[in-house]
């Protein structure tokens, strides 16, 4: 699993007695920041129990760690896909084209959580800069156009650049 390092503490970062004044707040974006349950409906419908989605989670990263420890590299959209259809044969559920398309517009159209969009902007208001970190598809998210992507210092995909998905993620000055 990757190590998050932050080193950007400065002169005047320094707070009483010498400690470091945290500058930088880096988030994971699925699930911090997303709302995974507005996925659950297809869950729902394919198993008829939207808990489901959260079994699918839960498999995705453990696959999502397993495979980047592992060495070769598999989108994060790619996994989801062969874990929907791991739990339509462990279920015996017949997933099909069109269940996976669905499943493909819900991840790329998650909500925001309802309060991200004010906390990033209290955050950025009291000088944090912001990074958030994601294995999902590069392609636009309204959780990071809504919430974070405008008030980033940058968003980090491991999908754009597979090299980084095992390596130590930094942030410096």
């Amino acid at each position: 699993m990757a190590e998050h390092v932050i080193n950007n503490a400065s002169p005047s970062a320094q707070g009483r007695g010498g400690t470091v004044v945290p500058s930088i707040c880096v988030f994971d974006v699925n699930e911090t920041l997303i709302d995974i349950e507005f996925i659950a409906p297809l869950f729902e419908r394919l198993f008829g129990d939207s808990r489901v989605m959260r079994e699918w989670f839960g498999q995705l990263i453990l696959y999502s760690n397993a495979i980047t420890l592992s060495g070769p590299y598999t989108t994060f959209f790619t996994l989801g896909q062969g874990v929907l259809k791991m739990l339509g044969s462990i279920h015996n559920v017949s997933i099909q084209k069109d269940d996976i398309e669905e499943l493909r517009t819900r991840l790329l159209t998650m909500p925001a959580h309802p309060h991200v969009p004010a906390g990033l902007k209290q955050l950025k208001d009291a000088g944090f800069r912001l990074v958030t970190l994601t294995n999902s598809p590069p392609d636009p998210q309204p959780a990071l156009t809504v919430g974070s992507k405008s008030r980033s210092a940058s968003i980090a995909c491991a999908d754009s650049n597979p090299r980084r998905r095992s390596t130590t993620w930094s942030v410096k000055n």
